[in-house]
C-alpha cells in the first residue's frame, strides 16, 4: 500500500493534512507520522450540573491527546467508576485525537450528589484531570455568592444612608446654631 500525504504549511498558518491511500484502504497509522505526541488536555468546560433526585445527569469530558488518552472516572470518594455500578453508566466516543467520555448518573438519592473526576492518561506526561460536580437545585456556590454579595451591598447602602442622614442633621443644626448666633449679635 502506498500512502501519499499532502501537507501545505505556510509560516504562521495552521497545518492542513490530507491523507490518501492509493489502493483505497484507510490508512489510520499515518496519523502516527503526522501528529506530534501530546499529553492529554481537556477541551470541555462545564463543571457544575444541577439535578433533582430521580434525574439522569450526563457529565462529559472531552480530551485531546496523542497517543489516544485513556479515561478513568472517579467518584467523590476517589473510587474508580467502571460503569457497571447501579445508576452509573459510561459511554466513550473516539475520533482521531479526541476522546469524549460521558458518565451518566441517575441521582437515586442524596449520595449521588458530589464531585466526579475524569482523569486522562497517555504515554506523554503530565496526566490531566477535570472535576465536575452534581448539586441540588438552589444549592450551588454561585447562588450563595450572589446572596452574600447582595447582603453586603444592602448593608453598605443602609450604613451610607444612616451616615448621610446623621451628617445632614449635624450640618443643619450647626447652620441653625450659626444663624441664631448671627441674629443675637445683630
Amino acid at each position: 500500500m502506498t500512502v501519499t500525504p499532502f501537507i501545505n504549511i505556510t509560516e504562521g498558518d495552521e497545518v492542513t493534512i490530507h491523507c490518501e491511500a492509493l489502493d483505497g484502504n484507510p490508512a489510520p497509522h499515518i496519523l502516527e507520522l503526522l501528529f506530534e505526541d501530546n499529553s492529554p488536555k481537556f477541551v470541555s468546560d462545564e463543571l457544575e450540573f444541577v439535578a433533582d433526585i430521580g434525574d439522569d445527569v450526563s457529565i462529559s469530558c472531552e480530551v485531546h491527546g496523542f497517543p489516544m488518552p485513556a479515561i478513568k472516572w472517579f467518584d467523590q470518594n476517589s473510587d474508580i467508576i467502571t460503569g457497571e455500578e447501579e445508576n452509573l453508566n459510561i459511554t466513550v466516543r473516539l475520533s482521531e485525537t479526541l476522546v469524549k467520555s460521558t458518565l451518566t448518573v441517575t441521582v437515586a438519592d442524596e449520595s449521588y450528589y458530589g464531585r466526579y473526576t475524569c482523569k486522562a492518561t497517555n504515554d506523554i506526561p503530565p496526566d490531566d484531570e477535570q472535576t465536575m460536580e452534581i448539586v441540588k437545585p438552589g444549592s450551588n456556590a454561585d447562588t450563595v455568592a450572589v446572596a452574600v454579595t447582595c447582603t453586603v451591598i444592602v448593608v453598605v447602602l443602609i450604613v451610607g444612608i444612616v451616615l448621610g442622614i446623621l451628617f445632614y442633621n449635624k450640618r443643619v443644626s450647626k447652620k441653625q446654631s450659626n444663624n441664631t448666633d448671627y441674629a443675637n449679635a445683630g
